[in-house]
């Protein structure tokens, strides 16, 4: 057996090959996206949490963005209805930011929940009628109930209580 020295080529086999040249530039490499799907399989709520976070972070960002770029864009008005423009645009870009964000978080959350057991379990097919159990009563009522209550009832309004 070869004792472990510097020049036995296997020595650092468990390492693997190790090149130091350049790699060409990855841009998906640094995608949150895929980072996250990377480090969190198998993890679902913490997944739907991430995701969660991400897509209120990054919604912040843009809508603060666009608050910032107010001045500039209303520096460009030069009429009433340039300035409605620039209103009707903002709102519309906010109210579609705050759809997106919405739509990518409640999908995140509802693949999460689609993936537990009793999700699975409990799936119903969608032409299947929809069925209620019949409520069944605790204790029945004896059978005199009814005429012990009308008498107590005309007794109440005869005044002899």
């Amino acid at each position: 057996m070869d004792k472990p020295s510097p020049n036995n080529p296997h020595l650092h086999d468990w390492l693997g090959t190790q090149t130091f040249a350049a790699k060409p530039f990855d841009p998906l490499m640094l995608d949150p996206k895929q980072m996250l799907e990377g480090m969190s399989a198998g993890f679902g709520p913490m997944k739907a949490l991430t995701v969660q976070q991400v897509e209120l972070i990054r919604l912040a960002s843009r809508r603060a963005q666009a608050y910032l770029s107010i001045p500039q864009r209303l520096s460009r008005c030069r009429t009433h209805s340039d300035l409605v423009n620039e209103q009707m645009l903002f709102w519309q870009t906010a109210m579609g930011q705050y759809q997106d964000a919405t739509t990518r978080i409640a999908n995140a959350w509802s693949e999460m929940f689609a993936a537990l057991p009793q999700a699975q379990a409990a799936a119903v097919p969608p032409s299947a009628p929809v069925t209620f159990p019949k409520p069944v009563a605790a204790h029945p009522p004896p059978a005199n109930a009814s005429k012990a209550g009308s008498v107590r009832l005309a007794a109440a309004v005869n005044g002899k209580a």
